[in-house]
């Protein structure tokens, strides 16, 4: 899963680049694009994306996704079958 490369300047005026910890196989962040990030003032490196509403319903959707296939594949190996 690719993880975005974030460039901001600090209130100091520190131009400072990191790779998030944030990744998804869906291009949310086209190069160039802004995004909020949150960082340490003392320790700028330690940034990462700020989550925002729609970011966290994407995860939601797919923590979703994931675990409906997994019972359903585990219900399916147990030799239960959903209904149709």
């Amino acid at each position: 899963m690719p993880h975005p490369q974030i460039r901001f300047q600090t209130a100091e005026g520190q131009e400072v680049t990191f790779i998030s910890q944030v990744g998804s196989s869906v291009a949310l962040w086209p190069i160039g694009c802004q995004t909020r990030i949150t960082y340490d003032p003392s320790d700028p490196q330690n940034a990462d994306i700020k989550p925002s509403a729609g970011l966290k319903m994407l995860w939601l959707i797919g923590a979703i996704v994931a675990t409906t296939v997994v019972l359903r594949v585990a219900l399916e190996a147990m030799g239960l079958q959903f209904a149709h």
